[in-house]
């Protein structure tokens, strides 16, 4: 389940955030997002998925994910993103420090990496855990361009505040932060 989840935002993030209406304006003063200075040069992205502590090892998620989202590459083939569960050191410039802390880092484009600590307890619901999918959106937006934002209900706010409820939607503030990025319509 847990696996899926972090496809299903995966998917979300790369095919549905550019098509929000366009009709919709924010007021300059209320523009808090921040970009990083570099994007991805086109809007389809492979990623590939990397579990090495085994902790998606239930083979009905694994066939669900990959009959959703067969966009991931596997094998050793060059991918844009990398979606990895690690611990510690792990072969990138930010080690993880075990439960607690650090939950997870990412780069901007076009360094293509998502890292979660492994050492984490992690849901798809919060109750019972860090939220993966709020994280793992938070993340995505990183991976995608988008630096932390000052509004206070903005998926890149940097303040792990709640878990996802079922009826959630990106702030505008996120909205906006990604067409900017990635859409040349005029606000």
């Amino acid at each position: 389940m847990l696996r899926a989840a972090v496809f299903l935002l995966l998917s979300f993030t790369f095919t549905s955030l550019l098509a929000f209406p366009t009709g919709v304006r924010l007021c300059r003063r209320d523009k808090r997002f921040v970009l990083a200075k570099t994007k991805w040069p086109n809007t389809r992205l492979t990623w590939q998925f990397r579990d090495p502590f085994g902790m998606f090892h239930n083979e009905t998620q694994r066939a669900a994910a990959r009959e959703s989202f067969g966009d991931e590459t596997f094998g050793r083939d060059k991918v844009d993103l990398e979606v990895l569960f690690a611990k510690y050191h792990h072969n990138d410039l930010e080690d993880f420090d075990g439960e607690g802390g650090i939950i997870a880092h990412s780069a901007y484009p076009t360094e293509g990496l998502v890292h979660f600590d492994a050492s984490e307890h992690w849901s798809t619901d919060g109750r019972e855990g860090l939220d993966l999918r709020y994280v793992a959106l938070h993340e995505i937006g990183h991976a995608l361009g988008l630096r932390h934002s000052t509004h206070p209900k903005a998926i890149m706010n940097p303040y792990y505040r709640e878990q996802l409820s079922d009826g959630f939607r990106l702030s505008k503030d996120d909205i906006f932060g990604i067409k900017e990025l990635y859409d040349n319509t005029e606000y």
